[in-house]
């Protein structure tokens, strides 16, 4: 099978994947049905332990191999190996080339469950 077809197939598998609920508005319902919000230009989703795991404001989340949240101080992309890289950057975009890297606006970052934020008990 050629490379590209090989990516192709990949990235089809990629999109096709059970990926995380993002929240609309920044609220989602956590395992106990109640519904929390982050805090203003944040995403929030549920893991799948049914906690809220939510970016730092202007970040972004994506799911990793394993469908753990990562997130990184701006947006995220998943490169051609699999890993997840995020904008340096608050609000920074982030793409995958023609070749398969990441491209993002400040530079790259992995993203990490560190980056991520709990919402505040309300």
């Amino acid at each position: 099978m050629s490379e590209l077809l090989r990516f192709l197939v990949g990235v089809a598998a990629l999109c096709t994947a059970p990926t995380l609920v993002l929240a609309q508005g920044g609220c989602v319902t956590d395992q106990n049905g109640k519904v929390v919000c982050g805090r203003p230009d944040t995403t929030c989703a549920a893991n799948q332990r049914g906690e809220v795991i939510c970016t730092t404001p202007g970040g972004g989340m994506m799911n990793d191999q394993y469908g753990e949240q990562l997130c990184g101080p701006g947006y995220c992309v998943r490169e051609q190996r699999g890993n997840i890289l995020c904008s340096s950057q608050p609000r920074g975009g982030a793409a995958v080339d023609q070749s398969g890297k990441a491209v993002c606006t400040g530079g790259c970052v992995p993203g990490t469950k560190e980056a991520c934020a709990r919402p505040s008990k309300q």
